[in-house]
């Protein structure tokens, strides 16, 4: 609603930082990961205001959970299926340019919904323009990866980010999402910070160990489970099974819930 942007903006406005997430614009439901993703972001930032950017109120048992934990603000924003008069049919995409456009316009950290936030957001990110995890397979980089994300208000790397979004055509899949800011960060070197696992932690090809137990995620601020490799057995998490620990994430999950 126009009051609750308009309260949003007038927060960025007076100084506080800020906690972004997008949800709905795929029909997946508001899970429990989803409900740890938010409140382990904010458990460990309790003085960060959270945003969740979606086309409606979720609803269900986990997201009357997190509102009875955690002071997130729902701020509505269209599922909107084209861009530039192009046509964006995945939502990825769309969620992409949501996200974007609003670590520009109010700053903050973005977070996936596939996340778990682990430890406070460093003070240091605060000192830089932008700070991003770097994505790789072995020993080649993908990219950067924008499923976790520090950006200034009208910072200069989002900035120059979404120059290159203007000319998105609805086609591809991590172009420009991922190779194109490596590409700007190496063409701009000090502008944005580039870190390895302190984002992202176990990177998609060994995302495994987070269904295996013993593995340490020291180090990690914010660990990423790239849900696109593990969605049966997200889906099929529940408290009693999380309050078990019988892996890292539920080890850590169980905080949360």
């Amino acid at each position: 609603s126009a009051s609750e942007c308009n309260c949003g903006i007038q927060l960025v406005a007076s100084g506080m930082k800020n906690i972004h997430f997008v949800h709905g614009l795929h029909n997946d439901g508001f899970n429990i990961c989803d409900r740890i993703a938010i409140a382990s972001a904010w458990m460990n930032n309790p003085d960060w205001s959270v945003f969740l950017w979606c086309p409606k109120e979720p609803t269900g048992e986990h997201w009357e959970k997190l509102k009875a934990k955690v002071p997130v603000r729902v701020m509505f924003v269209d599922d909107f299926k084209t861009w530039n008069g192009k046509v964006v049919p995945k939502y990825q995409h769309r969620a992409d340019l949501i996200r974007h456009s609003v670590l520009y316009a109010m700053g903050g950290v973005y977070a996936d919904t596939d996340t778990i936030t682990l430890a406070p957001f460093p003070k240091e990110w605060l000192e830089h323009d932008a700070v991003l995890g770097r994505e790789f397979c072995g020993e080649g980089t993908i990219g950067l990866c924008n499923a976790v994300m520090y950006s200034k208000m009208h910072g200069q790397f989002q900035w120059k980010w979404l120059q290159e979004w203007q000319k998105f055509d609805g086609t591809g899949w991590n172009e420009t999402s991922v190779q194109f800011p490596w590409r700007l960060h190496q063409e701009n070197p000090g502008l944005c910070k580039a870190v390895d696992f302190e984002m992202l932690g176990f990177i998609h090809c060994e995302s495994g160990k987070y269904w295996e137990p013993n593995y340490s995620l020291d180090g990690c601020v914010v660990a990423h489970l790239w849900r696109s490799y593990h969605t049966p057995r997200m889906n099929s998490l529940t408290e009693e099974i999380i309050n078990k620990k019988e892996n890292v994430y539920c080890e850590h999950a169980s905080k949360y819930l």
